[in-house]
């Protein structure tokens, strides 16, 4: 199970208010990702093709922690690097 909080959510909007409108795809980023890779304790999800305009040709990022019992999101964000960790899933072709 992975969990965003509310409070996460709002504390990351000033650092990232482009992301306001991306929650939806945050949410499918988790439930159908193109790769999850394994970092620093936690699972990244990751998914290609999600932004729009500027960030169209950008991967969403959605990193969470270990919590023991469930995953928590950290923050979510647009980039266009997969970024670090080892892939530990992807989807097949």
């Amino acid at each position: 199970m992975v969990v965003l909080r509310e409070k996460v959510y709002q504390n990351h909007l000033p650092l990232r208010p482009e992301m306001a409108d991306y929650l939806k795809e945050a949410e499918e980023t988790i439930r159908d990702p193109d790769l999850e890779l394994d970092d620093a304790g936690g699972v990244v999800y990751v998914r290609w093709g999600l932004g729009r305009e500027d960030f169209d040709k950008c991967f969403l990022r959605v990193p969470t922690y270990n919590r023991g019992d469930h995953l928590e999101v950290a923050t979510f964000f647009l980039t266009g690097r997969v970024g670090r960790g080892r892939i530990t899933w992807k989807r097949p072709r």
